[in-house]
């Protein structure tokens, strides 16, 4: 097992250093270019949520990514400061009235790149949990 803990503040422009992270870690777990691509892609729009959403942006508060490789799965977690949501409230983008929004895409796309996607409400932020299934 592997793991990795990166800590960034809540400012969009440290978004790139994740995706290096991202693609790296999948390298490192055996994944193809394209799921490496997948996992920068799902993970970059978690943590833009958790920057923008659960942070509010507020560059004094931090987001924590945990990678761990294992056996059969890299899973990736993300941690923020904020005061969390409910999943089940997340208007759906491809709904009629949500088709031409501008924003509201990120969680539906890492549902459809990884496997499986988690919310908890923890006393001091939410976590969301990414897991890829790897086929090593």
């Amino acid at each position: 097992m592997k793991e990795k803990y990166v800590s960034i503040p809540s400012i969009l422009a440290k978004v790139p250093e994740i995706d290096k992270v991202a693609h790296n870690m999948g390298h490192a777990a055996g994944m193809t270019d394209n799921e490496r691509s997948d996992l920068a892609i799902a993970l970059t729009e978690i943590v833009k949520n958790a920057i923008l959403h659960g942070n509010q942006a507020n560059p004094q508060k931090t987001v924590l990514i945990h990678f761990i490789i294992g056996d059969d799965q890299l899973t990736v977690t993300v941690k923020d400061e904020g005061a969390g949501f409910d999943p089940d409230g997340i208007p759906d983008p491809t709904s009629p009235e949500n088709l031409l929004k501008d924003t509201g895409r990120g969680i539906f796309v890492s549902r459809h790149l990884l496997d499986e996607i988690r919310f908890d409400r923890e006393a001091d932020g939410m976590k969301v949990t990414l897991i890829k299934y790897l086929d090593n």
